[in-house]
């Protein structure tokens, strides 16, 4: 039943009741409307014009567009906006029989933009204006990039802003060539080019760099949806650059083959993960510590020396509960008292408000030099003290500590120099060794 035969019959029926009317009305006009519309779409066609109007025409046929952008040149933009009869049907035709795009195509809701015909820069940047103001005005619609028509740069600009955005759909006009020149007339097709892989390539380029930068929860936010898979990956290594070991494993166990796949290290980076969720491990603390390196690494590439600073204090520590732990079963969390009967009377430890003893970092390693044998390990160690405590200083005067200075990088420095080139070979190379621990300092994956 047509509408119009149906607003009749509704309307004898109901002809008393003039809300019911009216509502009936404002239905029939959407009806009306939807039947005028039949032949758009909720899509947004952005079209070069160069000096043929076939492929244009075919585009718009094709496409069905709510709105159109022609983009064209000071010399082009009378294809669209010109009055009359003017344009050839064929190059060859004698005299213009066709009038303007619009009118051919018959259609009204059109915008024309003005570019330069040979300015690649300032063209990208009118086009990537206009379509950053369409996807604010149109966020339902489909944007449709139709680079066929116009100068090689209006082509380029087109194509090269709209790899910029992965919701633009890249289409060419294209049709049978007898020659260099043209496409034969009554040939062409609107054909969609898939561009998806490039334009997903560009759009995690600044989130691969976050990723390289180690800012794993930006990478993972950016990644989200463009691929799940790095953002899965991102997320995973985020909750482990948190010391969040147990979380980490649950979102990386199902990346396993990959990872080992993938990196040259990848079966020994996830085993570590999996000793560091097991306290009990023997390798527990040694990975724990050098994990804190690593993570004071990953501070220092981002910048922030506050936070690299207060790791490695907290890494220096550890090794001190690790070394009292391993070679004399000490736990600094609570000593015996029967170890504090041993040391020398200038080491004063107290009981603390449970009563127990416990021993601080600097306490710690004057246990190790009074009671471990006097080795080259513990030689070197006392050694080094006296720059340690030169050291912890920057960290004791940083705002994240006790004091209200920030740490700059030649602070930091500082610690690195003596770090790498002093205590970490002494630690790593002696000690774990000697212990038989088979551990390398590997970071965590910056790159897919």
């Amino acid at each position: 039943m047509h509408s119009k035969n149906l607003y009749d019959n509704i309307n004898k029926i109901v002809k008393n009741d003039k809300l019911v009317i009216h509502y009936i009305f404002k239905i029939n006009v959407i009806i009306f409307g939807m039947q005028n519309n039949k032949h758009t779409s909720n899509n947004i066609l952005l079209i070069t014009v160069g000096g043929n109007s076939a492929p244009i025409i075919t585009a718009i046929s094709a496409t069905k567009p709510a709105l159109t952008i022609f983009i064209c040149t000071e010399d082009s933009c009378q294809q669209v906006s010109k009055k009359g009869i003017f344009i050839k049907a064929s190059f060859a035709d004698k005299k213009p029989t066709l009038p303007n795009i619009p009118t051919q195509a018959k259609i009204q809701n059109f915008q024309i933009l003005i570019v330069p015909a040979d300015d690649l820069t300032q063209t990208c940047i009118l086009l990537k204006e206009k379509i950053q103001q369409l996807l604010q005005e149109y966020p339902q619609h489909k944007i449709i990039a139709d680079y066929t028509g116009g100068t090689k740069t209006m082509s380029a600009s087109l194509v090269v802003v709209s790899l910029q955005y992965r919701q633009i759909q890249l289409n060419l006009t294209t049709g049978e060539r007898l020659n260099l020149i043209k496409v034969s007339d009554n040939t062409q097709i609107s054909q969609n080019i898939k561009a998806e892989q490039l334009q997903n390539q560009i759009a995690e380029k600044p989130y691969l760099l976050l990723w390289q930068g180690y800012f794993f929860n930006s990478a993972a936010i950016g990644f989200k949806n463009i691929n799940k898979n790095y953002a899965t990956l991102c997320h995973g290594f985020a909750q482990w650059d948190d010391f969040k070991y147990q979380m980490a494993y649950d979102i990386l166990k199902p990346y396993k083959k990959q990872i080992i796949k993938n990196y040259n290290s990848g079966r020994e980076i996830f085993n570590n993960l999996i000793i560091l969720n097991n306290p009990q491990h023997k390798l527990y603390k040694p990975l724990l510590i050098i994990d804190l390196y690593q993570n004071c690494l990953r501070c220092v590439d981002k910048k922030k020396y506050d936070d690299a600073v207060i790791r490695i204090y907290r890494m220096m520590e550890l090794i001190a509960q690790w070394m009292l732990e391993f070679h004399l079963k000490i736990k600094t969390c609570d000593i015996d008292e029967s170890v504090i009967k041993k040391l020398p009377k200038e080491i004063n430890i107290i009981k603390n408000k449970e009563g127990k003893y416990q021993a601080g970092l600097w306490v710690s390693y004057q246990i190790i030099m009074a009671l471990l044998p006097k080795t080259h390990l513990t030689q070197q160690i006392k050694t080094e003290l006296d720059i340690l405590r030169d050291l912890t200083l920057i960290r004791n005067n940083s705002i994240l500590s006790h004091g209200f200075a920030p740490v700059w990088q030649k602070d930091w420095l500082k610690w690195q120099n003596w770090l790498q080139n002093k205590f970490l070979p002494v630690i790593i190379k002696q000690f774990l060794m000697s212990a038989n621990y088979k551990v390398r300092l590997l970071q965590l994956p910056n790159q897919p």
